[in-house]
């Protein structure tokens, strides 16, 4: 049945003689994999115009867009239905709706990690001329039940290049693609702008991944804590999201206990306070998550923990050298966070030292 409802959404509608925007970029996903792909957005809107444009997100990420791009229409869609009966109910809802009825001259996907339900949602734009990267499940890339139809233009071979992360390699590949011209890093590394110019004398901390095996270790949290306040003189602001504030009070109470005095929670209940609380900071430090890749983007002082489960896809990455990126490498990398270990030890294995000399590193950075 999923193979049959895919070779029918597949064969994408085109669009109506009135499309919506000459150009849809559809990027609707998490918040760090929209700061990822500011780069390729800005270079986009560079060659089309932004009024020519629009940007199909997410609910994660809206406010984001939003705020970044200021005179780009922005749409918002759900593609992560549970199964196939709520993906149908979304779409039929949905269907007079102006993305779906008309939809856009040209459709440039940067969405790279589609699921079944997501492929059904994206399929259901119409579209007269369509750029996308085959579809990948993070450990190798796959065609999406063997039909490469969705996309008009399917970029297949996406080489790993050198110090480029994976998901920036898609995005300049696609982006060149698209604009018919050689589209370089510098054209897609992300970047966000911010109003906070001045650093506060103060650390922000964003110490939860989106699994528990990818988050910072709290005794190598508290080392890194006491050295900001004993050679940096730099507190530590916990950053703490609406609605989840009992385990961020835990974490506090635990670096107390370690002997980090320092430390407060600082609550962020909007995207814009979590960017404004990044770009206000001395120091952030962070796994890899959203908050890594907004420090980055924004070119703020930046330590963070990179665990293997997909290391390369998403980081490391930076700006400048102001971004440290520390993991303890191990041959199990690539294990899609499926871990043979007894804990994280691609995580759990960096050493203080190497904390405190990345620390000394990004300030050093800071003031050449």
């Amino acid at each position: 049945m999923k193979w049959l409802i895919y070779r029918w959404l597949s064969r994408r509608r085109r669009c109506s003689t009135t499309p919506i925007r000459r150009v849809g970029i559809y990027k609707a996903d998490r918040l760090g994999d929209l700061v990822l792909a500011t780069g390729a957005i800005h270079r986009i809107l560079e060659h089309e115009g932004t009024e020519n444009c629009i940007l199909i997100t997410s609910r994660f990420s809206q406010e984001l867009a939003q705020a970044q791009f200021p005179n780009l229409e922005c749409v918002c869609v759900e593609p992560w239905q549970t199964n196939l009966r709520a993906t149908r109910e979304y779409m039929v809802a949905h269907r007079d709706e102006s993305l779906f009825r008309h939809g856009v001259d040209r459709l440039v996907c940067l969405r790279h990690h589609r699921s079944f339900q997501e492929t059904l949602v994206l399929s259901s734009i119409p579209a007269r001329d369509s750029w996308g990267c085959l579809n990948s499940d993070l450990t190798r890339e796959i065609g999406q039940f063997k039909s490469p139809s969705l996309f008009d233009h399917l970029i297949r071979d996406n080489p790993s290049v050198a110090g480029e992360a994976r998901e920036l390699t898609r995005h300049r590949r696609i982006t060149s693609s698209f604009i018919g011209k050689l589209a370089t890093e510098v054209d897609v590394t992300p970047h966000l702008e911010s109003d906070s110019s001045d650093a506060g004398a103060f650390a922000v901390v964003s110490p939860f991944g989106s699994a528990s095996i990818r988050d910072f270790p709290t005794a190598l949290l508290a080392a890194a804590g006491t050295y900001l306040w004993s050679h940096h003189r730099l507190p530590l602001r916990i950053l703490a999201p609406p609605g989840d504030r009992t385990r961020y009070e835990a974490l506090a109470n635990e670096l107390k206990n370690s002997g980090v005095l320092t430390v407060m929670i600082q609550s962020c209940s909007t995207v814009s306070e979590l960017v404004s609380a990044v770009a206000s900071s001395k120091l952030v430090l962070s796994v890899e998550t959203a908050t890594a890749h907004i420090a980055a983007a924004l070119d703020r002082p930046l330590v963070a923990l990179l665990g293997g489960g997909h290391y390369g896809w998403f980081a490391p990455w930076q700006r400048s050298t102001k971004q440290i990126w520390l993991s303890h490498k191990v041959p199990c990398f690539q294990c899609n966070w499926v871990c043979s270990q007894p804990e994280p030890i691609c995580i759990t294995q960096v050493q203080e030292t190497e904390v405190r000399s990345a620390i000394d590193q990004v300030f050093t950075a800071i003031r050449k």
